[in-house]
């Protein structure tokens, strides 16, 4: 019977020089991409003369343009995901089809997030508090750490972990609803239950399972010798708990949130 772990790559170490031209071209359409909508979407709330949004503080005007580039990169990058990664989980997969394996579209989904998280450093750094600018930083190394390893190096990983950016729109259109004035309408609740949910599914009750997924394939690779660079392994292990440890204060965020709108409608 063939060794399933026999095309493992041996004795890898990073390796710039396998960046491609390609990579680099996606990862700034994507930065430079949500800089521009950052930009264009606060002037084009602002175009509308005085409103509630000219009546914002500058931090909040920038916070709605962050907000809406990020609703955009969410859309794109669940609209690119889901026909790439659905069809692999459906065929079912091995430990090194998780670990190692060329996916059509997944690299360039990796490096276009790798782009869209170095523009989320850059603002977190001016407006957000550490916990984001963490994340925003961690997310980077995350999505491109791979370009460095042999190709496929955890693109199935990457690929489901961008699936989870489909709420933004969702959320983004909740906070523009509350900051027009439009908190109470049925669009609100609508927009609030579709990105708390999708929110909470999928990092939380799709999130918790693939992170065991990945440490339980991690100890495979790392039993059989075969988790080389070491500490590449190492810092997904980490990472992977850093991100599950987010998700779960943000979920209980959420939660407390709905339970306090609850209490204010009795």
């Amino acid at each position: 019977m063939r060794d399933a772990f026999a095309r493992a790559p041996r004795a890898v170490t990073l390796d710039a020089s396998l960046i491609t031209p390609t990579d680099v071209f996606f990862l700034c359409v994507t930065c430079f991409g949500c800089f521009a909508i950052q930009v264009l979407s606060q002037r084009a709330f602002a175009r509308r003369g005085p409103n509630w949004f000219t009546a914002l503080s500058a931090d909040a005007r920038a916070d709605i343009g962050i907000r809406c580039a990020s609703a955009v990169w969410g859309t794109i990058a669940a609209s690119a995901t889901i026909p790439v990664i659905v069809p692999v989980i459906m065929r079912g997969t091995t430990v090194m089809d998780r670990v190692y394996t060329v996916m059509p579209r997944a690299r360039e989904l990796c490096c276009a997030a790798c782009g869209y998280f170095v523009w989320d450093v850059c603002v977190s750094l001016k407006y957000y508090d550490k916990q984001y600018i963490t994340h925003a930083i961690a997310s980077v190394i995350t999505f491109g750490m791979p370009q460095l390893m042999p190709n496929g190096f955890l693109h199935y990983y990457g690929v489901v972990f961008i699936l989870w950016e489909c709420s933004l729109p969702f959320l983004t259109a909740r906070t523009i609803l509350i900051k027009s004035g439009r908190g109470s309408t049925m669009a609100f609740y609508m927009a609030q239950t579709l990105g708390f949910g999708l929110f909470i599914a999928l990092r939380f009750f799709m999130g918790l399972p693939v992170m065991y997924t990945y440490l339980m394939d991690a100890y495979e690779m790392y039993s059989r010798g075969l988790a080389t660079p070491k500490p590449v392994y190492a810092f997904y292990v980490a990472g992977g708990l850093m991100f599950q440890i987010f998700n779960c204060i943000w979920v209980f965020g959420m939660a407390k949130t709905v339970l306090r709108g609850k209490r204010k409608r009795v």
